[in-house]
């Protein structure tokens, strides 16, 4: 399926096609009001929706008991389930690398009214974003998020010939509480500002390109209490590297991620970023950075002391995902004049998860431009996952 949506700017999305006010198919049945939260204002508008007596409603969400129909059974049961404080939790991770001014001739003023109809349509909990420079930020926190969210995360490096990108997490403030949060740097000093990898490959030293970060905020939903932890990073690319020296870097960068995830313990871990790495090699074979995510091998410090995660793609896992005709996540990949045209390609783009503490529901990617300017050379990444609660 492929899905053309316009609302003033042009969006393809790659999960399917339909014409309409909304960008996104996913569903979080019972929030009917499309707010954010399942609560008595939700009964209020199913009741109005079906009995004819009001509008704007958030239709796909209406059908509270998924069996096709949406009638006063569904007003039952979601009366049922928010009078009992029983009501499903949902969470919607956004990731996206907004490229930096460079490269993009854009100018800010169409980039940021761009992402801010997205986010305005899309409504997430939590977006991981990279390349966000001095003056992206500004844009973000005045036209984007403005006063509904707050950030965490600093720049990369402090010298500007070093990019003084920034990795932030924007989360809704009405929805979660900041418990902690900050940023380390991928290297074998994480707390050193602007220090970088160093990685070994065929008795050969590698030097990443540019200083690499991870930001990470531990956030308590207001509502229900729980937890969970969002980590953020952006890897390096091969740049002066060859593939091999890019390969040891990256791996090494996200060892020393998962080395600090574990102090987390139970907490549930979701993890985005741009990874500048496919799931799979030439030959099919899964690279060591993607088997160290999802726990099938583990990496190793200096020490000799072994860690890993065990987290899952959403991409793989969600019941509506994109087809495997429009997979990538790079702009590039979806022009026809351009060499390095290939829908198919592999995403370098994530949303990881853990699958004891959430379920995914749909993940959903967007081809955003207006009047042939692109909002960035990356493609948003939009998931929303279903919550497990203690029984």
């Amino acid at each position: 399926m492929k899905k053309a949506v316009s609302f003033i700017l042009f969006i393809v999305m790659i999960t399917a096609v339909f014409a309409g006010a909304g960008v996104s198919a996913a569903k979080t049945p019972g929030d009917c009001n499309g707010d954010g939260f399942i609560d008595n204002k939700d009964v209020v508008m199913l009741f109005r929706f079906v009995s004819g007596a009001g509008s704007g409603a958030a239709e796909e969400n209406c059908d509270y008991n998924e069996d096709g129909e949406t009638n006063n059974k569904d007003v039952t049961a979601l009366f049922r389930s928010v009078t009992s404080g029983d009501v499903p939790v949902y969470l919607k991770v956004m990731q996206f690398n907004v490229q930096t001014e460079n490269g993009n001739a854009a100018p800010f003023t169409v980039r940021a009214e761009m992402y801010r109809k997205l986010v305005q349509e899309l409504k997430p909990d939590v977006v991981g974003m990279q390349e966000v420079t001095v003056t992206w930020r500004k844009w973000l926190d005045s036209t984007v998020f403005k006063d509904l969210y707050e950030s965490v995360g600093e720049a990369r490096s402090t010298i500007a010939s070093e990019g003084l990108e920034a990795n932030p997490i924007y989360y809704r403030k009405d929805k979660f509480e900041l418990v902690d949060g900050g940023t380390f740097w991928l290297s074998d000093t994480p707390e050193a500002v602007g220090s970088k990898t160093t990685a070994e490959a065929d008795g050969v030293k590698y030097t990443a390109n540019y200083p690499r970060i991870c930001t990470w905020a531990l956030l308590k939903d207001k509502t229900t209490g729980m937890q969970f932890v969002h980590l953020n990073t952006h890897l390096d690319h091969n740049g002066d590297n060859s593939s091999t020296g890019g390969n040891a870097i990256r791996k090494q960068q996200m060892g020393v991620i998962i080395k600090f995830a574990q102090r987390f313990n139970d907490i549930p871990v979701f993890l985005t970023g741009d990874l500048n790495n496919r799931r799979t090699t030439g030959e099919g074979k899964t690279y060591a950075l993607i088997k160290y995510i999802q726990g099938d091998s583990q990496f190793k410090d200096a020490d000799g002391n072994k860690y890993s995660l065990s987290l899952r793609d959403a991409r793989l896992n969600a019941p509506e995902t994109v087809d495997e005709n429009h997979t990538a996540t790079m702009t590039k990949n979806y022009d026809k004049t351009n060499s390095s045209y290939d829908p198919t390609r592999e995403p370098i783009d994530y949303v990881f998860y853990d699958p004891a503490a959430a379920e995914p529901l749909s993940y959903e990617t967007f081809l955003i431009s207006e009047n042939n300017q692109w909002i960035s050379d990356h493609l948003p990444v939009f998931t929303v996952f279903r919550l497990k609660t203690a029984e």
